[in-house]
């Protein structure tokens, strides 16, 4: 399982760093964690973007 940070999924996604936390917060991407202030949030990814 591989991790991501809120910039690096915006970036495989093509979306805005703000709209990757907005599902986060939304609840559809649930295997992302807040590791603490610093670091962020941190989303984990099963599978890879084809």
């Amino acid at each position: 399982m591989k991790e991501y940070s809120v910039k690096e999924e915006a970036q495989l996604v093509g979306k805005h760093e703000e709209t990757v936390k907005r599902w986060i917060r939304s609840g559809k991407l649930p295997n992302s964690y807040r590791n603490s202030d610093k670091e962020g949030w941190r989303i984990q990814r099963m599978y890879p973007l084809s």
